[in-house]
């Protein structure tokens, strides 16, 4: 199924998981009104499209997992303005373009995973501010260049 746009109004869920289920479709405009959201896991499905630009509304959310899916467009530069973001996992779709150097201001991020995508260009410098990132997996693209220390 898809995910209804009634549960666009329920504000007070904290946590969303759908993984590994028979999901399809786009997310929902709208998902970015919940304000309260830490914790969004949508892998394992067969969604598609582009995010929606207000997911970046999402600053409480924690933890974005949406690996395995039929993702598109590039990654979404507004993810960066989510402050408390300590997981991040784009696995396995078919995003496009570069590697935002937006990416780079997620002081809290610890898991960035953008594997298997479509991805191209290098590695942004701002990168280098991640300090607490603890696992960073960039294979099965078309990176190229250097790794700082």
């Amino acid at each position: 199924g898809t995910i209804p746009q009634d549960w666009i109004s329920l504000s007070n869920l904290v946590r969303l998981s759908l993984k590994g289920n028979q999901m399809y479709g786009t997310i929902p405009s709208g998902m970015g009104d919940l304000a309260m959201l830490q914790e969004l896991h949508l892998q394992r499905n067969s969604f598609r499209g582009k995010l929606p630009s207000d997911i970046s509304s999402l600053t409480s959310l924690g933890w974005l997992s949406l690996e395995e899916n039929q993702f598109t467009g590039t990654l979404p530069l507004g993810v960066s303005a989510m402050v408390s973001l300590e997981g991040l996992e784009f696995r396995n779709n078919k995003f496009r373009g570069t590697l935002p150097a937006s990416y780079g201001s997620m002081s809290l991020l610890r898991i960035l995973d953008v594997s298997s995508n479509f991805l191209s260009g290098s590695i942004p410098l701002e990168w280098d501010l991640l300090l607490n990132l603890a696992a960073l997996s960039l294979h099965d693209n078309a990176l190229h260049g250097e790794v700082s220390d």
